[in-house]
This record gives C-alpha cells, sequence and structure tokens, in this order.
C-alpha cells in the first residue's frame, strides 16, 4: 500500500501563489488607506535628490527683497510706494509679465498716500499681478470680502463648470483699493503635505462659484493674452486652460485639487534673480540696457527672501527655503509643462498584481539561497525602475508598496516551504524507519543451531539504511554458509541494492554445494539488476558438517582473519568485486578450521575508522582479534572487544560508514 507524501509540485506553486497573493492584497489595503503616503513622500524626495537640481530654462526672472533691501530701507514692511517704483522699473525694462508675492493686506499702520501710489501704477498696467489667499480651514481669515469687493473680485477668474478644483471657504485680500483699481489677483496658496512638506500647490481654487489661478499660472496667462479671454475645460488627469493666443496649459490635478510640481531645485536653479535694491539703484541711475538685459520678455517673480522677512517651507531640495522659490518652480513647470504625475490606482494595483505572480513563481521553484537573490535583485530593479521612469516622464510610483513587495512575498513562500520541506523531513525519516526496520528484518535474528559453531553478527548502517549485509543460512547437507557483503554507497539506493545481493544469495545458496558456484551465479543476478558502475563486494565462507576445515571464496571483499591455533592469516584468494564486468572468474580455497578456531568477517567502516589523519587499519584489528580468540571467549565477547577497541580510537561507531561485522567459532 502506498504512503501518502506530503504536497505535490502543482499544489505547492498553487499554495505560493495563493501566498504571494495574500501579501499584494496587504500591501494593497495599506496602499488604499494611506498607510504609506508619508513614506512615498520621502522616497519622492529621494527620487528628486538622486536626480540632481538643474537649471531652469524657461524664460523667467526672479527679484529678491533681501536683507540688503530691507537693510537699506532701514524697515519691515517696506513702504508701499517702494513696490510701485519697482513695478516701474520691471515695466520700463519689459517685462512679460510681473507677479508680486507679497501680501498687500488692508492695515491702519500703511500710509494711504503710498497705497495709492501702488494702486495707481499697478492699475494702469495690464501685466502685474497681486497675491491673495486662501487660509486653510483651520486659519482665521481677516474678514470676509464685502459685497462690492467680491464682485470685483469675480472678474479676476473663471466661473465654476464642475472642474476638478481645490475649494475654499475663506480669502485674505490686498487692501481696497488695490483690488478696485484693475489690477489683476491670483492667490498664493500652498498645500502643505502631513509631514509639513510643500511639494504640490491648488494651481485652481474655487472660491464661491468663482476659480481663482495661482499667481505663477496668472503670470503664465497675462504673458499669453490674458486671463479674462481664457477657457476652462476638463482634461484627462486634470484641466486644459485655453489661452487667447490659442496657446494650451494642461494642468494635471489630483484627487485632492492640487498639481505636484517639477522642481527645478532651489535658488541656485533659478541664474536670472537680482536684489531689489540692485534693481531700483539701476532704473535711478537710468541704467536701462541693463534691466533690459535682465528682464525683457521675463516673466518676473517679485518675493521676500530676507531671513527675518521670508515665509519658509520644506522642498525635495531644501530643509528651510522661502515660499517665492516655491512658486518660481510652480512657474516654470507651466512654461515646460513638466508636472509630477502618478498611475491611477487601479493601473498601480494591477502592476503590482502582475509583479506579485512573477515573484511568487519564482520563489516557488527557484532555490531558497537563488530566491533571496531575486528578492533583493526585485527591490534593486523596481528601485532603478521606478527612477527611471521619473527622470524621463515625471512619472511617480508610489515606492514603498513595491519595494516591500518582494521581502514580503520571500518571506511568506519562504516560510512556507520551510514547513513543506519541514513535513518531508518528517515524512521522510518514517519512510527511513519502516525501511531500516525492514532491512533489520532482513539480517539473521537467530543464531544458527550448528553443534559444533559459535556465530555472532551485526550490523549499524551510517545513515538510516546502508549497504551492508551479513547473513547464515544452513544448507540441505547441513553445511553452514556465513556471508558478508558490501554494496557501493550508503543510504536508500544502497540498501536496495542489499535487498537485491540477500535475495540472490538465498536463491543460489540452495542449487550450489560450494562457494565458486554460488558467488558466480549471484554475479551474473547483479550484473543485470544494476546500472554500470554499481557493484558489491562479498565473502562467502562455508562450513561443511562434522569437518574441520572451512572452504571460501573473496569477491573482492576486505580479507577475511582466521585465527587457527593461536595465529592469524588474511584470507584474501576468490577475485574481483561482483557485477563490476560481465565477464569475471573467481576461485575458492580450503583453510583448517578447528577447536578454538576464529573467523571474523567485517566491513571497511571498521579498518577505515578515521583516527585523526590515520585509518584504524587491518594490520591493527588482526592484532585486536588474535588478542580477543582467547580460550572460553564467546564469538559476541570476541565481537564486542573488537568493537570497543574501534569505539576509543575512532568515536561513535556511526557516521562515517556502514559497520559489519561477523565472527563464527569453533567450539
Amino acid at each position: 500500500m502506498a504512503v501518502p507524501r506530503p504536497g505535490g509540485g502543482r499544489l505547492q506553486i498553487g499554495r505560493a501563489l495563493a501566498l504571494a497573493s495574500f501579501c499584494w492584497g496587504l500591501l494593497a489595503v495599506l496602499t488604499v488607506t494611506g498607510t504609506f503616503d508619508a513614506a512615498d513622500l520621502k522616497l519622492l524626495d529621494e527620487k528628486f535628490q538622486l536626480r540632481g537640481p538643474r537649471t531652469i530654462s524657461a524664460p523667467v526672472a526672479m527679484v529678491e527683497i533681501d536683507d540688503a533691501t530691507v537693510d537699506a530701507y532701514g524697515q519691515w514692511p517696506l513702504r508701499r510706494d517702494a513696490y510701485a517704483l519697482l513695478i516701474a522699473a520691471l515695466d520700463e525694462a519689459g517685462a512679460g509679465s510681473i507677479g508680486i508675492d507679497v501680501l498687500f493686506l488692508d492695515t491702519k499702520e500703511t500710509d494711504p498716500t503710498y497705497d495709492n501710489i501702488l494702486s495707481q501704477i499697478s492699475g494702469g498696467l495690464d501685466r502685474v499681478v497681486h497675491s491673495m489667499t486662501f487660509p486653510p480651514p483651520s486659519g482665521t481669515p481677516r474678514g470676509h470680502p464685502n459685497a462690492a469687493l467680491l464682485s470685483r473680485l469675480e472678474r479676476h477668474g473663471w466661473p465654476a463648470d464642475d472642474l476638478p478644483t481645490a475649494a475654499a471657504d475663506a480669502a485674505d485680500l490686498p487692501f481696497e483699493d488695490l483690488v478696485c483699481a484693475g489690477t489683476t489677483l491670483a492667490h498664493v496658496t500652498v498645500a502643505v503635505d502631513p509631514d509639513g512638506a510643500v511639494r504640490r500647490l491648488p494651481m485652481l481654487v474655487d472660491y464661491r462659484g468663482t476659480i481663482y489661478p495661482s499667481l505663477s499660472l496668472a503670470m503664465v496667462g497675462l504673458s499669453r493674452g490674458g486671463i479674462q479671454g481664457a477657457s476652462l475645460g476638463r482634461a484627462k488627469g486634470g484641466v486644459v486652460v485655453t489661452w487667447p493666443d490659442s496657446s494650451r496649459t494642461h494642468i494635471p490635478i489630483d484627487d485632492r485639487g492640487s498639481t505636484s510640481i517639477d522642481f527645478a531645485g532651489g535658488p541656485d536653479s533659478f541664474p536670472n534673480r537680482h536684489s531689489m535694491l540692485s534693481v531700483l539703484q539701476m532704473f535711478r541711475d537710468r541704467n536701462t540696457d541693463a534691466l533690459r538685459a535682465w528682464f525683457d520678455g521675463k516673466l518676473v517673480l517679485v518675493g521676500v527672501t530676507a531671513g527675518a522677512a521670508a515665509d519658509l517651507g520644506t522642498t525635495p531640495y531644501e530643509v528651510a527655503v522661502p515660499l517665492v522659490y516655491v512658486h518660481a518652480n510652480a512657474l516654470e513647470s507651466l512654461l515646460t509643462e513638466r508636472f509630477i504625475h502618478r498611475p491611477s490606482r487601479a493601473t498601480f494595483l494591477a502592476a503590482l498584481a502582475v509583479l506579485t505572480l512573477v515573484l511568487g513563481f519564482l520563489f516557488v521553484i527557484l532555490r531558497l539561497p537563488v530566491a533571496a537573490g531575486v528578492a533583493l535583485g526585485s527591490m534593486g530593479l523596481v528601485a532603478g525602475f521606478e527612477q527611471a521612469v521619473f527622470v524621463a516622464r515625471g512619472l511617480d510610483i508610489p515606492a514603498t508598496a513595491p519595494l516591500l513587495l518582494p521581502p514580503l512575498c520571500y518571506a511568506a513562500i519562504a516560510s512556507y516551504r520551510f514547513i513543506v520541506l519541514e513535513r518531508l523531513e518528517q515524512w521522510r525519516e518514517k519512510e527511513l524507519a519502516l525501511a531500516r526496520n525492514i532491512q533489520q528484518r532482513l539480517l539473521p535474528s537467530v543464531r544458527p543451531e550448528v553443534e559444533d559453531l559459535d556465530v555472532y553478527g551485526l550490523n549499524l548502517p551510517a545513515q538510516e539504511v546502508g549497504g551492508d549485509y551479513f547473513d547464515w543460512l544452513t544448507t540441505g547437507d547441513n553445511s553452514l554458509a556465513v556471508a558478508l557483503g558490501d554494496v557501493t554507497g550508503k543510504g536508500v539506493a544502497a540498501s536496495l541494492l542489499m535487498a537485491h545481493l540477500r535475495a540472490s544469495f538465498h536463491a543460489e545458496v540452495r542449487g550450489h554445494a560450494m562457494p565458486l558456484g554460488i558467488v558466480s551465479s549471484m554475479h551474473q543476478s547483479l550484473f543485470h539488476a544494476t546500472e554500470p558502475g554499481l557493484f558489491a563486494t562479498f565473502f562467502l565462507a562455508l562450513f561443511p558438517p562434522r569437518g574441520e576445515e572451512l572452504v571460501f571464496c573473496n569477491a573482492g571483499h576486505n580479507p577475511a582473519i582466521l585465527v587457527h591455533e593461536g595465529r592469524s592469516e588474511l584470507l584474501i584468494a576468490g577475485g574481483p568485486p561482483l557485477a563490476i564486468l560481465e565477464t569475471l572468474a573467481w576461485h575458492e580455497e580450503r583453510r583448517p578450521f578447528t577447536r578454538g578456531d576464529v573467523l571474523v568477517l567485517y566491513s571497511d567502516g571498521i579498518s577505515e575508522g578515521p583516527i585523526g589523519d590515520d585509518f584504524y587499519g587491518e594490520e591493527r584489528l588482526e592484532r585486536v582479534v588474535r588478542e580477543a580468540a582467547v580460550p572460553g571467549a564467546t564469538a559476541a565477547r570476541i565481537a564486542e572487544v573488537i568493537l570497543d577497541d574501534v569505539r576509543r580510537l575512532c568515536g561513535e561507531l556511526k557516521g562515517w560508514d556502514d559497520i559489519t561485522l561477523l565472527v563464527v567459532r569453533r567450539r
């Protein structure tokens, strides 16, 4: 009856793929619930760092209200007529559009005269954008605009038409004269991620039914014909703006209403930047040529970088940078239409599922060390692929789940394989225990009832089963045949060959009277039953009844030790091992075997027992046998003396080779 064996190839692959699918499901849930969002944002910053900053190629210029400017004026905030003078200077220098990243709020501390100057200068130009902001819901607005002011504000935006934009419920506006002067207004609101960093901003915000552009988007619009003549429409993944000059700007918008910026870098990425103080000094000195070289046709962004006055934020490249550089990066992204995109969640999870199945299949068919290498290599390939598509296409694939997938799948499948291997090992141990039990039953357990012969034998396999064999049989004429064999190898294969050797011996001993005939017939049977290269050594001794001699044939086995009248002899005569070639010949010899004589048959597990770098050896064994064969010593006692000596010199009698010993003594 067949013994059930745990696990099957298809079953193991199916279960491994199921485990991999479970890993995918776990990562999918963690992705959908936002558990990996913080880690994905940090890995996005690493992608920026690996790519490195770049020098912008877009026509962007910056005027910094820096420490030198604040020190020269001796106060902060600066007087508002200073901004009016700066706008006039930039207009004369031919700036394509001017964005003022400064909130001119309505406060009692400002001089109305200077406010009036700023309003008149700004209102007389159609290329100036002033800032407003939409405070977050948790913030405190300085006051909702009244109906008249709100009406004035609405002309700076587009009617809302169910577009995917951000929404606001409050607004902070500049002082009323500036709003009423006709100057274009745009917001400078940024989106702050949970870790406090700024990586995106809302290009379009819906406030009370009107959509307002960001400062950077309004600057692009003014350079392309104006805001009022532009129109908005839905596009794949966001909104498309069609400007009066027929050019278009596609703006990707995520599910939070914001646009991820492809940051060029920090201040060093914007080489065309100048101090406000330097610009005003050149304008005062009428150095128009230098100003035109800096600003002619450029989109000029004016912002605060003075340490004590600037609003600071964290970006992928800077721990603390004035927010005007966030708007400068947004302006560069709009002009070059380089944004950071993310695949849809469905696409991402489907790709992750395909990777899961591939890894699951590889992890179950490869050896575990190779599978571990594949897991590490997969993490490297995933990281390399994500960095490549980020640099080439601006595609930000969420990195945490794909990087966790290979080690997670490997750990799950490797654990499963260890469990399967453990079950297989337990099954194998049961099978080998059964085989050992069967093999031990094949060896003789009852001593032969021969009146004047004392016989003892034992077998200690190196593994659960082995290839050594000893036996004794009484022939039809009451002769006693004793035999000891050793087949090539150890373990299961050797035990199967040993079983054939035993069956052949039992079959042939009844058909032949002498050792030579038995050995020759056994050779033919074994040769035709084995593969080339497999063979067995065999020693056969026959003790005729009522005689004081033995007849033996040694088929390539270790020489037996015969102790006769106190002297020992090694019995070598016979021929080659069985089944080594098809056509072989052996011969038999006779020796006297009288009262007190001893014959010892053994396998090479004894003679080749390790003693350091040496072996136990036949010479020492012969001496021990001769010393043990004292008058009155039984066959079992002689065997015990031999094994005690081997154990004393070689250690435990298991592990290096099968050990078999057969002792015959004539009483």
